[in-house]
């Protein structure tokens, strides 16, 4: 009986092990799948995040070109899922909405256009090594992110200053001499140099400054009287120089596929006055006699170091009233070299809301070649003209040094941006600046995923 009931106990524990090395393969099992299936589902919410920020990184390089932006952002998403290797070519199905649809989404406080945000869903079968024993259908996992963008601004540039000058170190980015008054109107002064002690330098004389408000980055020299109203006078500004070039400034305009400028057989009379009429594209320096410039791109080539010149008595013109307006591009070997020098009336207006270059350079009047950034201080950029002279828009010459003259009493209308600028003469130099009708660059946007 003893011996019997041995060997009935020796069979259960054999059949005990087996039922738990079944067990066990059984957890090793579900292990090596749910490990998988955790993977995976780790891999496609890792691809479909980064899909959903390339979408809106597309989206905030250019969120003005409605027309391609859906396309843009579907294949800069699907493109980023397929790095991933999550892409439709991987064998995977991607869904990007650009717009999601109304209520898929969780909102950011203060934010409930939908166009700001763009939702990529990713699902993916996992290949299991068990499971399919005891499950026939497949297994699936579905992931889902959003990215959030709040669209880049556009903003004046230098927080609306008429007058400003770029240098970030040295004496005299910005100098003022010869018992002149400078008069800037609904915009200020920047002055980017450090240098401690004569960033904005009067020379000898009573030199007045009339401006609504005033930022210098280093110190302020002596025969300078300022009276700045409303204010504020920001000097020492409270950071260092801004970043020189400045990165958030647009490009310059392609000169490249432009024709040659063409001048008209038919002169034209505006105002009792006989003008040579031209088309827009290149010219080779400034043409001489009245100017008439139809609306358009102007690529103007300066190699000469006597620069060219507008001349005394010239009247350089566009219709102040057309909505399309001209953009001047100077260009060449010594682009800053332009004079303007006597008592030329010059009356030019920058690119308009109805030109096709209004997306980019609307406000924009004149952009002076910077090559490589290494002439620096090159010029001299002048302007002289007379008190009917009228230049309504930005000018843009981050490499030159500018000149303005007051011994003719001069007015202007818009922004000058140079590397360097002296401000001379003895009478009064006006400026009125008017946000509206002047250059607006786009400022960086905001993205980040939101779920």
């Amino acid at each position: 009986m003893r011996m019997r009931t041995a060997r009935s106990e020796n069979g259960q524990t054999l059949l005990l092990f087996m039922l738990g090395m079944v067990g066990m393969l059984a957890f090793v099992a579900l292990a090596l799948d749910g490990g998988m299936i955790l993977f995976d589902r780790r891999s496609a919410q890792n691809a479909a995040d980064q899909a959903a920020l390339a979408g809106a990184y597309e989206m905030a390089r250019n969120p003005w070109d409605t027309s391609t932006l859906s396309s843009r952002i579907q294949t800069a998403a699907n493109s980023r899922a397929h790095d991933n290797h999550y892409g439709t070519l991987d064998g995977k199905t991607v869904v990007v909405s650009y717009p999601p649809a109304s209520g898929s989404v969780n909102f950011v406080a203060g934010d409930t256009n939908l166009s700001h945000y763009i939702q990529v869903t990713i699902t993916s079968s996992v290949n299991t090594s068990f499971m399919h024993f005891v499950y026939n259908g497949p297994v699936y996992n579905t992931v889902e992110a959003v990215a959030h963008v709040i669209p880049p601004p556009k903003k004046s540039p230098f927080n609306g200053s008429g007058l400003v000058s770029l240098a970030p170190s040295g004496c005299k980015g910005t100098q003022l001499g010869g018992n002149l008054i400078v008069n800037l109107v609904g915009g200020g002064m920047f002055v980017n140099s450090n240098d401690p002690s004569c960033a904005l330098f009067g020379n000898s004389g009573g030199n007045l400054l009339y401006t609504p408000s005033l930022t210098v980055v280093g110190g302020i020299s002596s025969n300078i009287t300022l009276y700045v109203v409303p204010g504020p006078i920001n000097s020492p500004a409270p950071s260092a120089s801004m970043q020189y070039p400045p990165t958030y400034m647009p490009a310059m305009p392609d000169c490249s596929s432009a024709p040659n400028s063409t001048k008209k057989a038919n002169n034209k009379t505006v105002n009792g006055i006989t003008y040579d009429e031209y088309s827009p594209g290149k010219l080779s320096g400034f043409p001489s006699g009245n100017v008439y410039f139809d609306p358009g791109l102007y690529c103007i080539t300066i190699n000469n170091l006597g620069g060219t010149n507008i001349n005394n008595n010239q009247h350089v013109y566009n219709d102040p009233n057309d909505h399309q307006g001209v953009l001047i591009v100077l260009t060449g070997s010594n682009p800053c070299s332009l004079n303007v020098t006597g008592t030329p009336t010059i009356q030019l207006k920058g690119v308009g809301a109805d030109s096709p270059y209004a997306s980019t350079y609307q406000g924009l009047l004149m952009y002076v070649d910077p090559g490589n950034f290494t002439q620096l201080d090159a010029g001299p950029l002048s302007f002289a003209g007379s008190q009917t002279s009228y230049i309504n828009g930005t000018i843009y010459a981050p490499t030159c040094h500018i000149i303005m003259n007051g011994n003719g009493g001069n007015f202007y209308q818009g922004q000058i941006i140079g590397y360097t600028e002296n401000l001379t003469g003895n009478a009064t130099i006006g400026l009125q600046y008017v946000p509206g009708d002047n250059l607006k660059v786009q400022m960086p946007a905001k993205v980040d995923l939101t779920q």
